[in-house]
Order: structure tokens, then C-alpha cells, then sequence
């Protein structure tokens, strides 16, 4: 969640891809990530974005899948 004036928009990118936010209705200062499911693709460096027209502000992680992976 971000707050700011005028209110951000938060965007999700894996790299530097844009994801499919999950926001809250109208309000695009809220945005999550959801994975349903892990892929090995999955894993990755990841960042959100919040911006508006007086900046912008984001953080970044990285995410590791341990272990292995099984087709059915």
C-alpha cells in the first residue's frame, strides 16, 4: 500500500515485465502480487512500483523456490 497526493499507482514487474495486480476496486495505491501456484518460472527478481506525478518510490525482492518440482 502506498499513500501520497495526488494518490500512486502501484504496479507489480517481474523484471521488467508488469504483472497482473490484484488492486482494491478503484483504489491503485493498493496493489498484491497473488502467485497461485509456483512455477519454476516464478522465481525471480521482483519490484512494486508506486508513482504519481511527484515521484516514485519501489522496493524490490527476490524469490527462490526450493526443492523440486514434480509434473503430473
Amino acid at each position: 500500500m502506498a499513500e501520497g497526493t495526488p494518490p500512486p499507482l502501484v504496479v507489480w514487474y517481474k523484471g521488467n515485465i508488469s504483472l497482473d495486480n490484484i488492486t482494491d476496486g478503484a483504489n491503485t495505491s493498493t496493489a498484491r502480487l497473488n502467485i497461485a501456484e509456483f512455477e519454476e518460472d516464478d522465481e525471480g527478481y521482483y519490484s512494486c512500483i508506486a508513482e504519481n506525478s511527484i515521484g516514485s518510490i519501489n522496493e524490490s525482492l527476490r524469490i527462490s523456490i526450493v526443492g523440486e518440482f514434480f509434473s503430473y
